[in-house]
Order: structure tokens, then sequence, then C-alpha cells
């Protein structure tokens, strides 16, 4: 990568970008986060580096933010802090995601791929029952990728971020969700 290419720049001039601006991702359907009825779009979690769209969710501008913004700041930064957890995880036990591929996309994506199947075979509790039937579901770990929705992603995608940041602030707030467990509802 490019030193004066932002990360979000250099997603952007991704086939991968292009096929979700376009819709041709197999993205599941909205859905309703627990304890709500308002569907909300399946999204990936990026930083301001990346545009905001109906299906990447960034954090609000840090320019007077509430505090019910600034909670949703929060939620998508530790959601971040978790797949990057992930990452060194799997980095750590293939060395060949620890640096830089001199590949070609192809084979650097299926060597990627190849590195986040072993991974979570690996990190099966039950490996033995995963290998008994292992034929029966050759891609569970996987979702497969295809078309979602036809909405305005400039508009809608605030509205997505705006209905996030709500029900991190009620149904979906730690506070909310503490309470619950004290009252053995979990």
């Amino acid at each position: 990568k490019n030193g004066r290419v932002s990360d979000g720049g250099v997603f952007e001039n991704t086939n991968f970008a292009r096929c979700l601006e376009a819709k041709t991702l197999n993205i599941p359907k909205a859905t309703p986060l627990p304890g709500s009825d308002t569907p909300v779009p399946f999204v990936f979690v990026a930083d301001d580096a990346f545009a905001l769209t109906e299906h990447m969710m960034k954090p609000y501008p840090n320019t007077g933010l509430g505090i019910d913004k600034h909670i949703f700041n929060y939620r998508v930064s530790r959601s971040r802090q978790t797949v990057e957890c992930a990452f060194g995880q799997m980095s750590s036990r293939f060395r060949v995601l620890a640096g830089r591929m001199e590949l070609d996309p192809e084979p650097a994506s299926l060597i990627t791929m190849t590195c986040c199947y072993l991974h979570n075979f690996l990190t099966k509790k039950r490996v033995r029952a995963y290998l008994d039937n292992a034929s029966d579901r050759p891609n569970e770990h996987f979702y497969p990728l295809g078309p979602d929705h036809n909405g305005i992603p400039g508009n809608y995608a605030k509205t997505v971020r705006d209905r996030f940041c709500t029900y991190f602030n009620n149904e979906g707030s730690l506070v909310w969700q503490e309470a619950r467990v004290r009252q053995g509802r979990s």
C-alpha cells in the first residue's frame, strides 16, 4: 500500500468494495436487533478512513457529540478491537499473515481465506465431532455473499447508524443487559 493512500481509499479500489456498492454480495437481509422490532442491515465496522454506507458502519465525527453518540462510538470501537484481536491471534498462528504478502491478489486472497478456515477449525472445542461429519457441511463457517437492499446508501446509511445508536443506548445498552442478567433473564 502506498503510504499516501488511506485504508478507505485502498478499499474503494477493490473488487469487494465494487461488489458491496453494486449489491452483488449475498449479505443477509436486514434483521431486528435483539429486543427490537426495527430491522437493521448487517454491517462491517470501520474507522473514519472509510465512507459511511448502508453496510459500512463508522463512528460519528468527534465534534459536539452527546452522550448517546459517545456510547455508540465506544461500541463501534470495541467491536473493531475484537476483530483486531482475532486477526492478531490468526497472524501469530499463521505467520504468512504477519507481514506483507508479495503475491497477486488471487493467491493472497486464497491464502487468507484458508487461514481463516483453518483458524476456525483449530479453535473448535470439539474437533473430533467436526471431522466425523465434515462432508455434510463443508462451508458452515462462511456465509454466502450476494444481493440485499436497494436503498439510497447516503441517507439510509445515516439512518442505520442512528438506529444502532438508539439500540446501544436503550435495549442494547450494557446497563440494560446487566440488569437483565441480575434478574436472571440472560
